[in-house]
């Protein structure tokens, strides 16, 4: 279910009981059904139990179409406060956020969905637009040896203009994984008004 106000659209998924989850996004700059990317960001209670969930949950996400986009745990922060720091990073893209509601409904994800809860703490989750001119999907190979180190520059603010990260590039042997700006949120509770957001604390990232 979908209803508007102004710029901002909310989807609906169905949850147990009384319980839904709602998808707020820019509606002028998000639609429907075009590619999303989710970012997940959090720390982990046990990483055998995340593991495990890991494991469960990436079927449900195929199952839809979507796929694993970048993951990588925290090693060094360069600037920012702990705060802002989390152990993992795992981005998946979506082929649309209804894809997303769809897996949100599989009882099957929800019951695996339990299991998220007693892996990890400190959850932040957003969807972002991809903003820069890359392919749609470059899968990243977690296990693959290539001796790449990646970056992650979060920010709150005005995102990044291509000629400004053009510039960071070119001063660098640094080249740009992924970019783009949060567009949408989730939340919980029985109605939109009043329904629990789930943090979120970036406006928008860069993997390098």
């Amino acid at each position: 279910m979908e209803n508007s106000s102004g710029d901002i659209q909310t989807s609906t998924a169905k949850l147990p009981g009384k319980l839904r989850a709602f998808i707020f996004r820019e509606g002028a700059h998000l639609s429907e059904d075009e590619p999303v990317y989710a970012i997940n960001w959090f720390n982990t209670k046990s990483s055998l139990i995340y593991d495990f969930y890991n494991w469960l949950a990436v079927r449900s996400v195929r199952k839809i179409g979507g796929e694993p986009f970048f993951k990588g745990r925290h090693v060094k922060t360069l600037h920012g406060s702990a705060e802002d720091t989390r152990d993992v990073l795992l981005v998946v893209r979506y082929p649309a956020l209804r894809n997303f509601r769809t897996m949100l409904e599989s009882k099957v994800f929800q019951m695996v969905s339990l299991i998220r809860m007693a892996a990890v703490k400190d959850f932040t989750f957003g969807f972002t637009k991809r903003a820069d001119a890359g392919p749609d999907l470059v899968p990243f190979d977690a296990e693959a040896d290539n001796g790449f180190v990646y970056g992650v520059l979060h920010y709150s603010g005005v995102a990044a203009t291509e000629t400004k990260l053009a510039e960071l590039t070119a001063k660098s042997s640094a080249q740009i994984f992924y970019n783009g700006q949060i567009r949408a949120h989730i939340a919980t509770g029985e109605a939109p008004e009043g329904a629990t957001q789930v943090p979120c604390i970036m406006d928008g990232i860069t993997i390098f």
